[in-house]
C-alpha cells in the first residue's frame, strides 16, 4: 500500500502495483473496458475524479516501475507530466431550480470513447432523492438529462464547454509540445503503455531465472518491477563474478 498527497492537499491510498499486475494488464490491453476496471482497482481511497487519478497513476509509474518511459523513437520522464498538473483548479458549482440541486465537478471515470456534456455532473437531488450520476447506466443518464429543464441543460452544457479543456494535459519533450485528452480513449491507451514495462516473454524469463534463486515465486510476483530489475541485476552480477572466478 502506497500513500500521497496530491497538489489539491488530498490525502490518497494506492495498492502497490506489482510485477503480476504488469503482465495481468498486458492481457487485457485491448479490452479498455477491462484496462478502466482494473485502473480503477488500484485506488483505495474513493470518489477521486480523473486528474486526481491521473496524478496518482503517475505516481505509481514512478515508485513500482520507474520514472523514465522508453520507447522506440525516445525517452521522457512521467515526471515531466506530474510537473503540469501541481495546481488541480477547484471547479464545483451547484445549480439550484425548485427544490432540486445538480452539483457539477470534474468527471470521476475514465472514458472507453469520448465525453459528453452531462460528463461533468456529479449528483442530482432530485425531488428530494440524490442520485449519483457517474453510477448510472448510459440509458438512465439520458433519461434524467433529458428530464432536466432547458435552461438547466443550457447551463450544463456551457459548464462543459468552460471547463472540458481542463483535461486536456500538455507537456513538452525534446523540445516539443505533446497532449493528452483525459476526456477521450487516448489516455486508456497511454496509461497502458505506460504500466507495462516488459512483454509476456520476458516476463517470463525473469520468473524462471529468478525463482533459481528465489524459491517463493509469489515474492517475485507480489515485488515491484523496480525491485524485481534489482533481484536481475544482482542476479547477472553474481554469474558475470562467478565466471570471472571460474576463469581466474
Amino acid at each position: 500500500m502506497l500513500g500521497l498527497v496530491l497538489p489539491n492537499s488530498k490525502s490518497v491510498l494506492l495498492k502497490t502495483f506489482t510485477f503480476k499486475n504488469c503482465n495481468e494488464l498486458y492481457g487485457i490491453r485491448d479490452n479498455k473496458s477491462a484496462v478502466i476496471e482494473f485502473l480503477d482497482g488500484l485506488f483505495i481511497t474513493a470518489d477521486l475524479n480523473i486528474l486526481e487519478k491521473f496524478y496518482c497513476l503517475l505516481h505509481l509509474r514512478d515508485l513500482c516501475i520507474g520514472n523514465i518511459i522508453e520507447l522506440r523513437d525516445y525517452n521522457f520522464d512521467v515526471l515531466i507530466i506530474q510537473e503540469e498538473l501541481q495546481e488541480i483548479v477547484d471547479i464545483k458549482e451547484t445549480i439550484k431550480f425548485g427544490n432540486n440541486s445538480i452539483t457539477l465537478n470534474y468527471p470521476k471515470n475514465f472514458t472507453c470513447s469520448s465525453m459528453y456534456n452531462d460528463s461533468f455532473i456529479e449528483t442530482i437531488l432530485l425531488d428530494g432523492e440524490v442520485i449519483n450520476y457517474n453510477k448510472l447506466s448510459s440509458e438512465e443518464k439520458n433519461l434524467i438529462f433529458n428530464y432536466l429543464p432547458e435552461s438547466i441543460q443550457k447551463e450544463i452544457k456551457n459548464f462543459y464547454k468552460k471547463h472540458i479543456n481542463r483535461l486536456k494535459v500538455e507537456f513538452t519533450i525534446k523540445g516539443k509540445t505533446l497532449g493528452l485528452s483525459l476526456d477521450s480513449v487516448q489516455c486508456v491507451e497511454f496509461f497502458t503503455t505506460m504500466l507495462v514495462p516488459l512483454s509476456p516473454g520476458t516476463y517470463r524469463d525473469y520468473i524462471f531465472i529468478l525463482s533459481k534463486r528465489i524459491k517463493d515465486v509469489s515474492f517475485i510476483l507480489q515485488s515491484t518491477f523496480l525491485d524485481v530489475k534489482d533481484f536481475m541485476d544482482l542476479y547477472v552480477k553474481e554469474a558475470k563474478e562467478n565466471k570471472n572466478d571460474l576463469n581466474n
